[in-house]
């Protein structure tokens, strides 16, 4: 057999099984074999020309997706599709609710919720972390309620900074008084 540049389109390899142009079939096995590559060329969502080069419409030259005419079939099957995998993530979440998965775990923590001070936010931070390595707490219900009381922290200092920003300025305002 000669090499891939010297075979006539068909000798040896099916057209659909070579997907590279050669000089005796620059479109590669796909298109009409007319030494034109065919493919959609309709602009997408991005405005980028669509590249499909199977199953276009012999009519129009494009792909399912830009057919005027299958448009209509291609978005049914799209719908049936996504109505098929919703329907399929409703049946997966209804058998883990019925075996008890996917219901609220109760609070693994001894703190019995939000904190109301630093040294609570202090309390319940070492309680998840203790919780995350005994195994009783997910890592990643222990990193939102981190990312929560760093929130808390930030919250409390504030207002710490605030109060003391006031008896600052009491003090000053009452020492500008006692000058006059």
């Amino acid at each position: 057999m000669t090499d891939a540049h010297q075979r006539t389109p068909g000798e040896g390899v099916s057209d659909v099984a070579r997907p590279y142009p050669t000089p005796e079939d620059p479109s590669g096995g796909i298109g009409p074999g007319d030494g034109s590559i065919t493919v959609c060329g309709a602009p997408t969502r991005a405005g980028n020309p669509c590249r499909v080069r199977i199953d276009l419409c012999p009519t129009h030259g494009t792909c399912a997706a830009h057919d005027p005419c299958r448009q209509a079939a291609f978005r049914d099957r799209q719908v049936a599709a996504t109505a098929a995998a919703t329907a399929a993530a409703v049946g997966r979440l209804r058998r883990t609710s019925a075996q008890g998965g996917t219901s609220l775990q109760p609070w693994p923590l001894a703190h019995p919720g939000a904190p109301r001070d630093v040294d609570e936010v202090t309390v319940l931070i070492t309680e998840a972390v203790a919780a995350v390595a005994r195994g009783a707490l997910r890592p990643d219900v222990g990193r939102a309620i981190a990312a929560m009381c760093e929130t808390a922290l930030r919250g409390y200092k504030t207002a710490e900074l605030a109060r003391a920003l006031a008896e600052q300025r009491e003090r000053l305002a009452a020492l500008e008084r006692g000058r006059r």
